[in-house]
Formats: C-alpha cells, structure tokens, sequence
C-alpha cells in the first residue's frame, strides 16, 4: 500500500511517500512532530478529516509553500494545495520532466503562482506563463558554449525562457550565432539586445536573426564607433523597420559638439515658432470670439422701424426713372412711423453721436445704423458704442455730405468671415438667386432728414482699387462717364438708366479676402 506523508516545517509543508507506515486504508496517522501518514484511498474518501487536522497548524505556520518530492504525487495534494489561499509557491524535488497530465494538475493549482521543477517542455511552460500566470522555473542545465550564453547566465531552459533582454559584448563568432539563433528560435519574450560592443557583422547579422519582431536594438556609448558606422545605423533607423536606439559616445559628443548645438539650437527655434504661431492663433481666436460676442450683445432691434416705410405699389419704383415724373400729393395724414422717426434717431445718437443713417439690404443680414467720423480709419476698429473692436462698424466715407448728398454716398464696412455680422451677408448678392429677384434690388438708406429708396444698377467684384471710390464730380458728362464704367463691370444689365444729375450710394466691403472687394451701386429713385 502506498502511503503519503505530510511534514510541516515552518512555513513549507513537505508530501512525500511513507512506505514505512504500518496502517490501514481507512485510517490517518498523526505524530508529535506534525506529521501526518494516510494512504492515497483515505486521502480521496476522507480529505474532509485530513483539512481538519491540517488546517490549525497551516493557519499558525503561515504556510505559504509546497515542497513534492514526487511528480506523481501532484494529482493527489491537488485537492489540498486548492484549500489554501496562502500557498502560492510549488517546489517538485523529482528531476524529471514535468509530463503534459502533470502539468494539467498545475495549471488546476488556482493559487499557485512560482513552480520549481526539473523540466518542461518548451510549449507547455508558455501555456503555463501565459494563460495561467505561473512562472515556472527548471533546474536542469544547458551546456552551452557560447560567449554571447554565458555572459547573458543563459543556463537553463527556464532562463533561456524568461530573458527579456541581453547584453552583446563582444564579436559574434560561428558559435555565438548559432547559439544566438537557437536562443531567439525558444525565447518569445525578448524585448530589448543592448549591444556594448559594436560589430557591422555582427549588427547585420543580429537584424537578419531578429527580422519581423518587435525587438529594440540598443547601441550604447562604444567609443569605438566611426563616423562612418554612425552614418550606416542612422541609415538604418530611417529606412528599414528595425527599432534602433543610438546613443553617441563621448569622443563623437565632442567632436560635433557644434553642429549638434546648431542642431539643438534650430530645433528649439522651430518649437518657439510652432509654440509663438499657436499662441497668436489662440490670441486671435479669443479676440475674434469675445469681439463677436460684442457685436453680437449691441440690441438695435427696437430702432429697425426707421426702415419700416408705408409700403409702395409693387412695381412702381422700377418703372421711375425721372424723379420730376412723381406728382407730390397734399398730406392729409401723418403716420406714426413718422412721428417717431425722429425720436428714434434721437435714441441713436444718444448712444453714438456719428449716427448718420440706417441701412437695409433685403434678404441680407445688413439692416444696421451707419455712423460717419472725420476719417475712414476709426470705425474699421471700433463698434457702434464706439469701444475698440476688431470687427468694427459700418460707415460712410468721411467725405459724404448729408445735408445735401454727394452724388456718390460711399458706405463701407468690415466682411467678417465665419459670421453673419456687419456686411458679412453681402457675399450673396453675386448669386443669380438674389440678384433676380425684384424684391432685393431696392436698398432702403435712411437720414434723419430723409427716408430713401435706391435701385441697384450694378453689382461686381474686383481687386482693390479706389476707382469706383469718388464723391464729386466736375460735370454732368464725369459722372456719366463714371456711371458707365460702374454699369460695363457689372455681373448683370439690370436695365436701369442713369442722368447726368442723379445721385447713386455704393456699398463695399472684402469679398473672401482682403485682396477682393464685392461692391453694390444703386440709383436713387
């Protein structure tokens, strides 16, 4: 009969055979000195009474480790090994192979994470590492002959195995590489070769055994390293799909000292650059953000009634083209647009003293009040409460006349892309959707003095020029002229006929960029 054999020594148990024991297969055996005797049949039929005997003394020892003496022994203490969170470490004394059932009963150790044994099998100890977590170590010596093994204390399977980085510290002969081979072919965990001594051969043929893994090849500070070998790895590093570390060594440092400081140097002033060009974007963004907001927060709602007119029959103002043609009728009554146009203005100026108008583009977002100051640079920076804003206001030429109109009354203002803001909108009067439409070709522009209708005869963009930026005329045939000329560049004939005496506003304001213009004359009727 076959007998087990249980001993506790501090913290280790220790199962072995008994084949001394005088006993019977129902029974267990226990002694003064915590040893424990049962046959295998008890073991299966009675573990219950076993655990109840072992347990106090595990519990005191503070048992964290199993010694067997046996391999064959491990599918009987499996059960035991299972009952004891504590027991993490499993030594086999046996030199010999751990067999694949063997293995099974490892692998079914739940708590056992460090194994110590003879042997095992190359694929075996990677399910082990692997999918169950326990690192294996094996006792049973490898004979190799190479520099390259036993500078790296390559002397078992299990450290061949483990290594996750070598050291290479000489010229590989025939016998380094293939043992080197051989170590790659069973090692799957190598991360990193650091090599202290460099050879071009033996680096060719390192990259050749490596191939396709994902393994770091470290070159440290050889002083032995050329110009010529720094030139081939940084060749190397660049073009091929090697993972190169390359570090300089002192003597290289200082002999390009110069040219790696010219290096530093205009590394340092392309980050300052990125960093200064991200630091003016973000300036500008926040700029643009927080003048939008201000533009945005000026309420001119409640005034939009100084465009609000009585309407006028459809058709009537297109077929106006001589202003002595419109009988004026006797008043009779006075609307109340009218009684409060005046006040309304009053509020404007109470606001910004430069108010000079109001204008509104059908089917555009232009529907603002127009200030005038004494050049045409302030309102380009400032807003309507007159604080300073990069979007600006819309304005009219500092040469305009309200008291009597110039015969061209010029408004500009800033096209602010991104937004519907300001003269932003007038991008669209280009489209053939918005120019044909009758509704869209009668601006209404408004004084405090007068309330006017005006008819668009000419619509186009061109690069800046100031051509079209003129406010008086010598003589009825000059302005005629410079009527025409505005009528040629026009995207469209819409038909209307100018004389020498007739008054016209232009609108004009970027179109994209700042190179372009987008510019809109009308006729006043």
């Amino acid at each position: 009969m076959e007998t087990i054999k249980i001993r506790f020594y501090g913290n280790v148990m220790y199962i072995t055979y008994a084949n001394s024991y005088q006993g019977n297969v129902n029974t267990c055996r226990m002694t003064e000195y915590n040893e424990f005797f049962f046959s295998k049949e008890y073991l299966e039929k009675h573990s219950d009474t076993l655990q109840f005997y072992i347990t106090p003394i595990i519990v005191k020892n503070q048992v964290t480790k199993v010694i067997v003496s046996h391999n064959p022994l491990l599918p009987y203490i499996e059960k035991i090994i299972n009952l004891y969170p504590t027991i993490h470490e499993l030594y086999i004394e046996q030199d010999k192979e751990i067999t694949i059932s063997e293995a099974q009963v490892i692998m079914a150790m739940k708590f056992v994470n460090d194994v110590n044994c003879y042997d095992i099998e190359e694929n075996i100890y990677y399910k082990l590492l692997n999918e169950y977590h326990k690192n294996v170590n094996t006792r049973v010596e490898i004979l190799f002959e190479s520099i390259f093994m036993v500078q790296n204390q390559i002397n078992t399977y299990s450290t061949l195995y483990q290594k996750k980085q070598v050291y290479i510290n000489n010229e590989f002969n025939e016998i380094d590489k293939q043992e080197f081979s051989y170590f790659l072919a069973h090692n799957r965990l190598l991360e990193k070769i650091m090599i202290n001594r460099y050879s071009e051969s033996t680096m060719k043929y390192i990259i050749s055994t490596v191939k396709q893994r994902n393994i770091l090849i470290s070159i440290l500070n050889d002083e032995q390293l050329t110009e010529q070998n720094y030139k081939y790895l940084r060749s190397l590093k660049k073009h091929s799909k090697i993972q190169l570390e390359l570090s300089y060594s002192k003597q290289y440092q200082h002999k390009n000292a110069l040219k790696q400081l010219n290096l530093n140097l205009l590394r340092f002033c392309m980050i300052l650059v990125v960093f200064v060009c991200v630091g003016f974007a973000s300036a500008e963004h926040f700029i643009f953000e927080k003048d939008k907001q201000e533009i945005e927060s000026i309420d001119l709602t409640k005034y939009e009634d100084i465009v609000e007119e009585p309407e006028i029959e459809e058709n009537t103002l297109e077929n106006i083209e001589d202003p002595e043609q419109i009988e004026t009728p006797t008043p009779t009554y006075v609307s109340p647009y009218y009684q409060t146009y005046t006040q309304t203005f009053t509020e404007l100026k109470g606001i910004n003293p430069d108010t000079i108008g109001w204008i509104k583009v059908n089917n555009t977002n232009v529907n603002y009040p127009v200030v005038k100051t004494t050049d045409n640079e302030y309102y380009l920076n400032h807003s309507f409460d007159r604080t300073e804003n990069t979007f600006g206001w819309i304005y009219a030429d500092y040469r305009s006349n309200f008291d009597e109109l110039n015969q061209n009354t010029i408004i500009y203002g800033h096209n602010v892309l991104g937004t519907n803001l300001l003269l932003s909108t007038l991008e669209t009067v280009v489209s053939p959707d918005w120019y044909n439409n009758p509704i869209n070709l009668t601006i209404t522009f408004n004084t405090e003095k007068e309330n006017m209708k005006w008819q668009v005869f000419s619509i186009y963009t061109i690069p800046v020029t100031n051509d079209y930026l003129i406010t008086n005329f010598n003589s009825p045939d000059s302005f005629l002229n410079f009527a025409q000329k505005l009528k040629d560049r026009s995207i469209k004939d819409f038909g209307v006929t100018i004389n020498g005496t007739d008054k016209i506003l232009t609108i004009s304001t970027c179109y994209k960029d700042s190179s372009s213009r987008v510019v809109i004359h009308a006729k006043r009727i």
